[in-house]
């Protein structure tokens, strides 16, 4: 017995060592700049507190996560492409998505430059971040506005969510939107406690809204956000990511139930809803449904055409063009090869080809 307990003393030691050597050489190839795959490697594995504690220490740096996409950021950010013209009748795009939206506007001013182009993207955004965006915006978009709203199939179990940091806590960004649901033909909506970046460092809202996110957010794991003070550990980063990982693809398979979530219904009454007030205000509405490479994704264009078409709601659905099962279709960030962004680009432009803009 002796023998056994001075063996498994040496070898907790002899891990401990491990550990710590390992932790000492990311830190020093981190402060270096060197085997920046591996160091990322290593930093999934952080709880969701601990990736937002090394955010927040770089706050004001370019492309902080810890910044980016507050909804009061997106509706007035930067991204925005004055068409080339002075003509009045000249057509103005809004639109309300992700990168894989962002991507296909891009291609679309190239090939048209004449088009002025308003985006409002957020990283990754889900349905519900989508319709609040273009919701808040309705104000500032004129008649005669081409309105496009994005939906991505990868996104879709971020509608029981308050925020990224819950579906996605590999790289939990943590701006915040409502949930919505549909009840009885109408969404209602749940609210989020916190909605900008100094609601998210206030002392003030910080037990309240942890409560709402363990309550309120279908999404929440747990084991992605106790004991940070791990954190300092590689080993136990790895064991973290693991067991997070496996508990997200259970709460994805989960929410994708119709007892669970009423996905098919909630958006199809975005969608009505979203085309009945850009009608009302005079502007063309247009959906994306937007097909990922992942096949147990939602099929967007099955859930949605009916309504799409008994409404004469104009889509363009990436699935009728690319075949989305094929990997060859895809870059290795997962977003579509550029020269399939053309051709969504194509498809949308001769979706508009016949709206005017009254001067």
């Amino acid at each position: 017995m002796a023998r056994f307990l001075k063996t498994l003393a040496l070898t907790i030691l002899l891990l401990a060592g491990l550990d710590l050597s390992v932790a000492g050489a990311l830190r020093v190839a981190e402060s270096r700049g060197m085997l920046t795959s591996l160091v990322r490697f290593f930093e999934y594995g952080r709880s969701v507190p601990g990736k937002h504690a090394v955010w927040q220490n770089t706050l004001g740096s370019v492309d902080n996560p810890m910044e980016a996409s507050w909804i009061d950021g997106v509706l007035t950010g930067p991204l925005f492409y004055e068409g080339a013209t002075d003509d009045p009748s000249a057509l103005t795009i809004r639109s309300y998505g992700m990168s894989f939206s962002a991507n296909i506007f891009r291609a679309a001013v190239k090939m048209d430059p004449s088009l002025t182009w308003d985006a409002h993207v957020a990283p990754a955004a889900s349905p519900n971040f989508v319709y609040y965006a273009n919701q808040l915006d309705r104000p500032n978009r004129d008649a005669g506005d081409i309105v496009v709203l994005s939906f991505l199939s990868s996104s879709v179990p971020g509608m029981a969510s308050l925020s990224n940091r819950t579906w996605n806590p590999e790289q939990p960004m943590p701006f915040t939107y409502p949930i919505y649901r549909a009840v009885n033909g109408q969404l209602q909506s749940t609210q989020p406690i916190v909605t900008s970046l100094e609601d998210e460092l206030n002392p003030a809202f910080r037990e309240s809204w942890n409560r709402q996110l363990r309550t309120e957010d279908a999404n929440y794991l747990p084991i992605a956000f106790a004991w940070p003070a791990l954190d300092r550990s590689p080993f136990f980063r790895l064991i973290r990511r693991a067991f997070t990982s496996r508990q997200q693809t259970k709460a994805k398979q989960a929410i994708l139930k119709p007892e669970a979530f009423p996905i098919a219904e909630t958006l199809q009454l975005m969608a009505l809803k979203f085309a009945q007030d850009a009608r009302k205000d005079g502007q063309l509405p247009i959906l994306f449904l937007i097909q990922g490479r992942d096949p147990g994704d939602v099929q967007l264009l099955e859930l949605l055409k009916p309504v799409l078409d008994a409404n004469n709601i104009a889509y363009l659905a990436t699935v009728e063009l690319v075949d989305p099962t094929n990997p060859a279709n895809f870059r290795s960030d997962g977003h579509y090869q550029f020269i399939k962004d053309d051709i969504f680009a194509e498809a949308f432009l001769d979706l508009i080809k016949d709206w005017t803009r009254t001067p």
